[in-house]
């Protein structure tokens, strides 16, 4: 048959697989060839070899008769197995690689836990690849989302739907990812701050972090912007109403300047470097606040006396308030008069008038009677003593002075408190303000 007998120099044949002629005594007049003998073993495939192509595997078993093969397991036994895994090339699913051979959910990720980049899950086609292999990835981040049997503690995402954020060590909902959504500014402490920086301790939870927080305790405030305590929020608690400058006001208005120290600040304190004075209802100058030099007896009712008291309706000027001045509309006076007394200054300016008026009458008609030649002396006229008695004069020589008796009384007599002196002086004043004239 053309293939050598035994290990020894013969001419007219070749040496068989492996050496000799396994089938020395075959059908005579067999030739070895590729066609009847392919594994070259000196036996006829048709009558003698089982295995035809001599990888070990009967032809019966051989799925690849013809064709040498190591492949052992699935359905491909006896055919080529390129990693050298068992599984035949024509099932292998991984030809290079030894470890892994199936992929039953099609998602180029092994079955095989124990070989390289093993399916995680592997009934479910997935593209996760950092925490495992192979499961479902709905943001394409990575990491797989969770589930029940693979949570957060083992690695699933903590951001399923986030493609920037998979990972929070601190599980306070704030990604580590630093140029992720939302990072997290303390990543391995809890926190809930979100309005300067994410993932912080909060202890007023008002969103500003304790650390950036001017009032960490206090929910409505947190920004100071000119340090004086008192927050810059309108709305929280002790807002500041003059938030750029700082001050220490606390009793009309938060943070505003104080110069003397009263607590009021220097806009609402109507003395604002007196620090025991502030108020001053009616502004009249003096202070609502009692016991003080400045302190104002009408506190309620604007006021210019200075004398008798301090703040209280002064009409005429004189300094005393009308309350106390009898006659508030004279600046000139402010006690009450007798009437003897008014009568005696009446009679008494009379008389003075009907003198000088005399004494202009004789002037007169002494200036008519002068001679060139005699010149008679005028006789001295001598003044009346003004605290003689007075005595009662001739009223054909004294001509009567008329004394102003005032307006016409009202109907139902002189106003309350009111004499007939000052109705005289007065009165008209009073029918003009109360419509009675």
């Amino acid at each position: 048959d053309g293939i050598c007998d035994a290990d020894t120099i013969q001419t007219g044949c070749i040496k068989g697989w492996p050496e000799l002629d396994r089938c020395p005594l075959g059908r005579i007049g067999f030739i070895s060839n590729q066609y009847t003998d392919k594994d070259q073993d000196g036996c006829e495939d048709s009558e003698e070899d089982t295995d035809d192509d001599d990888d070990g595997h009967e032809d019966l078993v051989d799925i690849c008769p013809e064709i040498k093969g190591t492949a052992i397991y699935g359905l491909g036994v006896g055919c080529p197995d390129f990693d050298g895994d068992g599984w035949a090339d024509l099932e292998d699913m991984f030809i290079s690689e030894p470890t892994q051979w199936n992929d039953t959910d099609g998602d180029s990720y092994g079955d095989e836990a124990n070989g390289v980049e093993p399916d995680g899950c592997p009934l479910i086609s997935g593209n996760s690849i950092y925490d495992r292999f192979g499961c479902s990835d709905i943001d394409e981040d990575g990491y797989s989302d969770p589930s029940q049997t693979w949570t957060v503690s083992h690695g699933a995402d903590a951001f399923p739907s986030d493609s920037s954020q998979w990972n929070d060590s601190d599980l306070d909902s704030f990604g580590d990812n630093s140029n992720g959504f939302q990072p997290d500014a303390c990543p391995t402490e809890v926190g809930i701050s979100t309005k300067d920086r994410f993932g912080c301790v909060d202890s007023d939870a008002d969103g500003y972090s304790d650390l950036n927080d001017a009032f960490p305790m206090e929910a409505t405030q947190w920004l100071d912007e000119d340090g004086d305590g008192y927050g810059n929020n309108v709305n929280g608690i002790y807002p500041d109403s003059c938030p750029t400058i700082a001050g220490t006001s606390t009793a009309d208005r938060y943070g505003c300047p104080d110069s003397d120290f009263d607590t009021w600040s220097n806009e609402g304190d109507a003395f604002p470097d007196n620090s025991l004075l502030w108020g001053d209802m009616d502004s009249d100058g003096y202070a609502d606040q009692i016991g003080t030099e400045l302190s104002d007896d009408c506190p309620e009712e604007w006021g210019n006396s200075t004398g008798d008291r301090l703040g209280c309706l002064d009409e005429d000027g004189d300094g005393i308030s009308n309350d106390n001045d009898f006659y508030p509309q004279d600046a000139s006076r402010s006690v009450q008069e007798s009437e003897n007394s008014s009568m005696v200054t009446i009679i008494i300016g009379g008389l003075i008038i009907t003198i000088i008026s005399l004494l202009l009458v004789l002037v007169m008609r002494s200036k008519k009677s002068v001679t060139p030649a005699f010149t008679q002396p005028m006789m001295p006229i001598s003044m009346p003593d003004m605290n003689a008695p007075l005595i009662a004069t001739q009223p054909v020589h004294t001509p009567s002075i008329p004394v102003s008796q005032g307006p016409p009384i009202p109907y139902e007599g002189l106003p309350p408190g009111w004499t007939m002196e000052q109705w005289q002086h007065y009165g008209q004043s009073w029918l003009e303000q109360n419509r009675r004239v």
